[in-house]
């Protein structure tokens, strides 16, 4: 992947999973030991001091340089290696996390492995042959499962459908408040909850919900602020901030940041090692301005969508830590794309696009001076492929948690300053895996060929890496793919709202 080849100590169970196989290794083995070409032995194995594990490594590093028939074979077999490295480790980190299901490869990537054992000679592990059969498994279950609940949901559509009427008049309601409150019209607003709790009386009580609209005015008022210092009205902006201020501090408010409109380079180039057929080619997108969390979406803010007696229009994520007092800063994890949408509807937003999310962590052809004032001087950016979302260095544990921090769970939402993409934007590589609004469809990106098509029960795109992954998956470029139905532990979200 860019570096010189080099030699490495293999144990000879890992190149065999049958006797036959380890008669045909060994008579090769023979020859090459002969030739002094390659060297054998032994050494205790690190689960035992009693057993010993025979190992063959190249005989010199020299070799691997000047043995024209060893060169051919290492360009011929270059991509299917990778394939297979990125594989066994996978696998590795699978085994190290308790052989957890949201390790398990799935989607593209799946395919992608499933294509290649069935084509390859390479021998697998065999902890990444169980990996991978875990990985199919997991998938085949899934697709059982959808039959299943397509039979379900025909049998309340008849009950949703009279619901939904007056979910929509509620929500009506509820959205209409905050205007209300902001232009001081309090009386109105009261008589509005009303009419919203008589449609659902076990919704939130009134003194709760106005709690709730103090928080989403102040979100109003900072967004509008940063508008109006973006158009250069500084006075007006000041006014904004303050007045939200005057609400009380706004626990649990998002942060937004404003990413400008204009134009970014999207993928990879086919020469870059590090990417994945499915990244390429590079090529120019344009996007308009929007505002985008700094964060995740944390299990603190999740909960306030879910409510204390699961009264909310949120459902609670499938796991047993999102409400533990360690967890409230948390990305919250193990929600579908259903439920991620459900929740950027409840505070006005959607889910960013792939471009959208990429432009963010990559940058456009001018990034903001200082990120904390987008909308002020702007620069030339001096890496606009970069790799990651601090630029092109490689990713180490004060950057972000990925795999290499070895940490082995999510962290905290915004502890890598350091990390941040050239809007300050926070954790966009590594911790969670983010939920985007796009369809996982084949480059170059067209908002108009599918790729945002909000019915399609298609796979959508995932991006971001986490906790269990390594560098490659951390870069801005990288896309990975869910099903819309599925969810997993080291899979989050963050919301967008759209721009002036």
């Amino acid at each position: 992947e860019g570096a010189a080849d080099t030699r490495r100590r293999v144990a000879l169970d890992q190149l065999v999973t049958t006797a036959a196989q380890r008669a045909q290794v060994d008579a090769v083995l023979a020859e090459l030991t002969k030739a002094r070409l390659v060297i054998t032995g032994e050494e205790a194995s690190p689960d035992t001091d009693t057993e010993h594990r025979a190992h063959a490594e190249v005989a010199h590093e020299a070799l691997i340089r000047e043995w024209p028939q060893l060169r051919r074979w290492l360009e011929e077999n270059r991509e299917s290696l990778r394939l297979q490295r990125n594989l066994e480790d996978a696998a590795k980190h699978w085994e190290a996390l308790g052989r957890d299901t949201g390790a398990l490869y799935s989607g593209i990537r799946l395919q992608q492995a499933l294509t290649w054992q069935s084509e390859t000679d390479l021998v697998l592990t065999p902890q990444a042959t169980a990996f991978l059969q875990a990985s199919k498994r997991r998938r085949d279950i899934w697709r059982s499962l959808g039959a299943t609940v397509a039979v379900a949901l025909f049998a309340v559509l008849g009950w949703l459908s009279w619901r939904q009427i007056n979910e929509m008049r509620y929500e009506q309601l509820i959205q209409a408040v905050p205007t209300q409150i902001a232009e001081g019209n309090a009386e109105e607003a009261k008589a509005k909850l009303r009419t919203a709790d008589a449609l659902f009386p076990d919704r939130l009580d009134l003194e709760t919900q106005l709690v709730d609209i103090n928080r989403e005015v102040a979100i109003q008022l900072v967004q509008q602020g940063e508008m109006l210092a973006h158009n250069g009205d500084r006075d007006g902006a000041d006014e904004n901030f303050r007045a939200a201020l005057a609400l009380g501090p706004p626990f649990n408010t998002p942060v937004y940041v404003w990413v400008p409109p204009g134009e970014f380079m999207m993928g990879s180039s086919e020469d870059d090692e590090l990417a994945y057929n499915d990244e390429k080619p590079l090529h120019p997108v344009n996007v308009g301005g929007f505002w985008l969390m700094r964060t995740e979406v944390t299990n603190a803010q999740y909960r306030r969508c879910v409510g204390e007696n699961e009264e909310g229009p949120c459902t609670p994520p499938d796991n047993q830590v999102w409400q533990r007092p360690e967890f409230t800063n948390r990305p919250v994890t193990d929600v579908t794309w259903e439920q991620a949408q459900v929740y950027a509807a409840w505070v006005g937003g959607r889910l960013p696009t792939e471009a959208e999310w990429e432009k963010t962590c990559r940058g456009g052809s001018e990034i903001p001076v200082n990120p904390q004032k987008a909308w002020e001087d702007m620069k030339a950016n001096p890496y606009p492929q970069r790799i990651y979302p601090w630029g092109n260095g490689e990713p180490h544990p004060d950057l972000l948690n990925y795999y290499g921090s070895q940490i082995g769970t999510t962290t905290d939402v915004g502890r890598y300053l350091n990390g941040a993409s050239p809007y300050g934007v926070l954790d966009m590589g590594g911790n969670v895996f983010e939920w985007t609004g796009s369809v996982f469809k084949e480059y170059p990106y067209d908002p108009n060929d599918g790729h945002e098509e909000p019915a399609s029960s298609e796979l959508r795109v995932v991006r971001g890496g986490s906790f269990v992954y390594l560098r490659d998956s951390v870069r801005c470029a990288f896309r990975d793919d869910l099903h819309p139905d599925d969810h997993a532990l080291n899979v989050g979200f963050r919301i967008l709202s759209p721009g002036p």
